[in-house]
């Protein structure tokens, strides 16, 4: 009887992941503003989270490309696009001057401002439609699901959840 359980405890667990899995774009096309009206409209998904990444203040090249997973060949290519959009720029790193330090600029930082600007009247819109406990509820959960120390299980052990074997 418990195995049965156990059973249907994982399927509903997939339907309910396949649920979200598929929530996620749709939510993300009605928070997310279209290429002519966002601010960093026209730009790669990469290079936007690389700015989202030094938006708080400096932060060592190094450092932010192993926050996204950038190799440094990559995460070169991408800082020299956004400097020479006028987005981002390097600087000598005052410790140790080997290493470079990336911020943004004063039009990237602007750009940043009006781009979150737009995604929160967005998200103002649809959590209207919500009562303050459903808001509440929902981003307690949405802030538990992406608390830094979750680890995702690679693919290959949840392919053996699966298909039932405790690997």
């Amino acid at each position: 009887m418990a195995n049965s359980k156990g059973t249907d405890r994982i399927e509903s667990i997939e339907v309910d992941a396949e649920r979200l899995e598929a929530l996620l774009p749709r939510l993300m096309r009605v928070l997310l503003p279209s290429v002519e009206e966002d601010p960093l409209g026209g730009l790669p998904l990469g290079q936007i989270r690389l700015m989202r990444a030094v938006a708080p203040g400096p932060k060592l090249a190094a450092d932010a490309g192993a926050e996204l997973g950038l190799s440094p060949s990559a995460l070169s290519q991408m800082v020299q696009r956004l400097e020479e959009a006028g987005l981002i720029r390097r600087e000598e790193f005052p410790e140790d001057k080997r290493h470079r330090s990336l911020c943004l600029t004063e039009a990237g930082a602007a750009r940043m401002a009006d781009r979150r600007r737009l995604r929160a009247h967005r998200a103002r819109s649809l959590l209207d439609r919500l009562s303050a406990d459903e808001r509440s509820t929902l981003l307690c959960l949405l802030e538990r699901l992406v608390t830094e120390d979750v680890v995702v299980e690679p693919i290959s052990a949840a392919a053996e959840v699966a298909k039932g074997s405790p690997f």
